[in-house]
């Protein structure tokens, strides 16, 4: 599974979860989770795969030479 797909997985699952839906379908394959609490460990194992596979944040540097002139 990419990086794409785990993340239409992970919205799948929240949209889920935030209806109160135990049951989810992505693609063809169908989940019932037993709990709430299943459902959350989930999303939280799909996450931190996600994060693995994300490219860092980029980051900028600044440098300023001189003053503000007036």
């Amino acid at each position: 599974m990419d990086l794409a797909e785990m993340q239409e997985m992970l919205a799948e699952l929240q949209r889920a979860r935030f209806s109160g839906a135990r049951r989810v379908k992505f693609r063809e394959r169908d989940v019932e989770y037993k709990s709430d609490a299943e459902m959350a460990k989930a999303i939280s194992a799909l996450k931190a795969e996600i994060n693995k596979l994300s490219p860092p944040p980029s980051s900028s540097l600044a440098e300023f030479d001189g003053g503000f002139n007036s």
